[in-house]
């Protein structure tokens, strides 16, 4: 409280990553915001959704679609999804924790 109005609280963020693991009950619209809202960090930001549903993939790239055009940062969201965005679907919630583990993503939601 001190360097209030002194200093900013905050700054251009750099490259980010996030990982949503994501099951049929999932909003495809507050998936979307959030993979948009990470990737517009930078070009070079992962945004990665896995589910073991088909139909929330799908629902989420049309929320995407949708969602895209009404954001300022929407040429650095593009470019992040279009180099690092990965929508996997897997067999299993196993499978996705495994993978998880492995990337050990900066940000993770479930």
């Amino acid at each position: 409280m001190l360097a209030f109005g002194e200093t900013a609280i905050d700054m251009p963020a750099g490259p980010s990553e996030v990982f949503v693991i994501a099951d049929e009950s999932a909003n495809p619209a507050y998936i979307a915001a959030d993979l948009l809202a990470d990737g517009e960090h930078g070009e070079d930001s992962a945004c990665i959704l896995i589910t073991t549903s088909k139909k929330i993939a799908q629902q989420t790239i049309k929320e995407i679609d949708k969602q895209l055009p009404c954001l300022a940062t929407q040429s650095r969201a593009r470019e992040s999804l279009k180099k690092y965005g990965l929508f996997a679907i897997v067999n299993s919630f196993d499978e996705a924790i495994t993978f998880t583990n492995e990337y050990a993503p900066e940000h993770l939601e479930l």
